[in-house]
């Protein structure tokens, strides 16, 4: 089949490329850079795709991009938790998703995947997230984004659109691109201490974000949601894992749940002096950080037969990267 993935050279994106190219499938790439997406792709064994240098929110390139093409995996979007991104993150990504995924659909495309976040689902029942939980009323920032494509998108399903939603929860692990904000926090976590603070962490390799991803477009899978969520880590657990993981001795440090909430509102409102911190410090991440709930991924393991891996060897992947990245203050005799 030809598919068309755009944001092939982001994190997401990269792997699904490879996955797609792996499985026999021919690539076309919709990217802003061209040169980034070779550096990118090269990580990956260099899989050989069309590459249509455009960006998401202009119509007429994303439907030249879109002809010809039996699905789109559409993972581009604008990642944001800083209150000051977060009017730019809204606009590209609900302009993005409508540009996209309108084109897909005009074009009579078979199968149209959205890469979502579990980030769209409320945490106020106290229930574990599935693909029944109700959106956040998040009044800004990153999840307001991506709720409003969730509205848009929603709209699309119900009007019949072969329109599916996937929606990871902490994505680690396989080749990151850059240092994101997820691998940033758990490097913080291993140079200098784990937040041992209420709640857990949901983690999902991108290996297996990638692989629901092309069954869908394998089974012809249309119309439906999947929460992709593998493990539930506690923060309690967090050290002792990691301790294991590097066979070292990670500082765990116990705070409070309001105490980090009480500091991102505080970094939200007032500029950071001095050395920075070297993880998301913001009201809405520390909002998830400390009051996230069990996400339940078996949905997918159900329809997609989705094989998740265990959170060791996510975790020991994306340890690996960050040490041989440099991004690790000292070496570890568990990631030799």
């Amino acid at each position: 089949m030809r598919v068309l993935v755009t944001g092939a050279s982001g994190y997401v994106g990269s792997h699904v490329v490879a996955a797609l190219v792996a499985s026999g499938h021919s690539v076309r790439g919709l990217v802003r850079n061209p040169e980034k997406t070779g550096r990118v792709l090269s990580r990956h064994g260099s899989p050989q795709i069309e590459v249509v240098p455009a960006d998401m929110v202009h119509p007429e390139k994303v439907a030249e991009a879109v002809e010809g093409c039996d699905a789109v995996i559409h993972t581009a979007a604008v990642v944001a938790l800083g209150r000051n991104e977060a009017a730019a993150a809204a606009e590209t990504n609900q302009l993005g998703a409508e540009v996209v995924l309108g084109a897909a659909c005009r074009a009579g495309t078979e199968v149209v995947v959205h890469v979502s976040s579990a980030a769209v689902f409320s945490l106020a029942d106290g229930a574990p997230i599935t693909e029944a939980t109700p959106l956040t009323r998040a009044a800004g920032g990153y999840a307001a984004s991506k709720v409003a494509v969730e509205q848009f998108v929603r709209g699309m399903q119900a009007a019949g659109a072969p329109v599916t939603l996937l929606y990871p929860v902490g994505i680690y692990g396989g080749i990151p691109v850059e240092l994101d904000q997820t691998h940033q926090a758990l490097a913080y976590w291993v140079n200098e201490a784990t937040l041992n603070t209420s709640s857990g962490i949901n983690v999902v390799d991108v290996r297996d974000v990638a692989a629901a991803a092309v069954r869908c477009v394998e089974q012809q899978v249309t119309g439906e949601r999947f929460v992709l969520s593998a493990n539930y880590i506690p923060w309690a657990s967090m050290g002792d894992l990691l301790d294991d993981l590097v066979q070292g001795d990670v500082p765990s440090v116990p705070i409070p749940g309001p105490v980090l909430r009480g500091l991102g509102r505080l970094a939200d409102a007032v500029p950071v002096i001095g050395r920075p911190v070297a993880f998301p410090l913001t009201r809405e991440a520390m909002t998830y950080a400390t009051q996230n709930l069990v996400t339940d991924g078996t949905h997918a393991t159900d329809v997609l037969d989705l094989d998740y891996r265990p959170a060791r060897t996510t975790l020991r992947d994306a340890l690996l990267w960050l040490a041989d990245e440099g991004h690790l203050d000292q070496e570890w005799p568990g990631l030799d």
